[in-house]
C-alpha cells in the first residue's frame, strides 16, 4: 500500500500552522506546529490511549485503500 492520499486539508492545515509559528532560527517549533495541526485535520482521525503509546488513528481515503 504505497498510494496513499493526504487528504488536502491536512496539508493546508499544515501550511497555515507552519507559517504563523516560531521563526526562522528555531525550526523545530513551526515543524512541530505543523505536525500537530495535520493530525489534528486529518479527517476521522482517532487518538486511543492505550498503556504506552497512545495510538493514533489516521483512516485511509477510499480511493488510496482499493476496497481493502
Amino acid at each position: 500500500m504505497t498510494d496513499i492520499t493526504i487528504p488536502p486539508e491536512t496539508l493546508e492545515a499544515a501550511r497555515t500552522a507552519f507559517a504563523n509559528s516560531g521563526t526562522a532560527d528555531d525550526a523545530v517549533d513551526p515543524i512541530h506546529a505543523a505536525c500537530l495541526a495535520m493530525l489534528k485535520a486529518w479527517p476521522g482521525m482517532e487518538c486511543r490511549p492505550t498503556f504506552t503509546p497512545s495510538r493514533i488513528i489516521l483512516p485511509l481515503t477510499q480511493e488510496s485503500n482499493n476496497g481493502r
